[in-house]
């Protein structure tokens, strides 16, 4: 799960909290720090880290969890709302909200390494990966379609499954369920994990539209914001794990 770059932080603390010498914004005190971290539940205790107030909140930050991190932007948002100094803009506030937004949905679903796959496929969820790294979420949605549709043709050819050149993806799973001889078994719990798969269908089939009109694929007035690219990223990784993972095991 991707945590705040350095910049991020030299953001928020420098451009946003504002700093001065080893003063953090208005924290006076290493009591209030410690309040700080009490308030919004997190198991801190900011005299344990050496240095000034400025040093132990970067400290701090910097080592913290995503979800860890999300909370401290929170709690920096709320002690320090949009309009409280002059450089606490509502333009830097949205920011640092979208921030934390993105700290707890996170990555979420690892970028897989399919055993059923092309180099088309490989270097296309690379470019998914780098975009999610780079905060270009919504750039990755067209590249994460692009990687599962080469994906499931590749599994289509090598298990001699014919399909159409103009398959969609959730065709090409439908295809892929009905006659490749891995998903042929029953396996315990099959009417429970059959509804999973079809509801798993129905997220392809909403796929396409996304990435024709909501994605970088083609010009648009109407992007998909940065969190629900996420969402489409990961449920689209989760499809393709799951797929791989039981071709794998015939």
């Amino acid at each position: 799960m991707e945590k705040l770059s350095r910049l991020e932080i030299n953001k928020l603390m420098e451009r946003y909290i504002g700093s001065s010498g080893g003063y953090l914004g208005d924290f006076g005190s290493h009591p209030e720090l410690l309040r700080f971290y009490v308030d919004w539940g997190l198991d801190v205790i900011p005299t344990d880290y050496p240095g000034t107030n400025k040093d132990r909140f970067r400290t701090i930050l910097e080592s913290a969890e995503p979800a860890d991190q999300a909370k401290i932007v929170r709690g920096i948002l709320k002690r320090h709302p949009a309009g409280s100094s002059a450089n606490r803009t509502q333009a830097f506030h949205d920011e640092f909200h979208r921030l934390a937004q993105r700290l707890e949905t996170g990555a979420g679903v690892a970028n897989p390494t399919p055993v059923y796959t092309s180099e088309f496929v490989k270097r296309t969820l690379i470019e998914v990966e780098e975009a999610v790294k780079t905060r270009r979420e919504t750039g990755g949605v067209d590249r994460i379609h692009s990687a599962m549709h080469g994906y499931m043709q590749a599994v289509c050819r090598a298990a001699g499954i014919p399909f159409s050149d103009g398959a969609r993806v959730d065709e090409l799973f439908s295809l892929i369920r009905g006659r490749h001889p891995a998903f042929g078994r029953t396996a315990p719990r099959a009417t429970e994990t059959t509804t999973i798969c079809r509801a798993m269908a129905q997220i392809l089939v909403v796929l396409n539209p996304i990435r024709n009109d909501g994605s970088m694929a083609h010009p648009t007035e109407e992007l998909i914001e940065p969190t629900e690219a996420m969402l489409v990223i990961n449920a689209t990784r989760t499809i393709l794990h799951y797929v791989d993972s039981k071709l794998a095991a015939g």
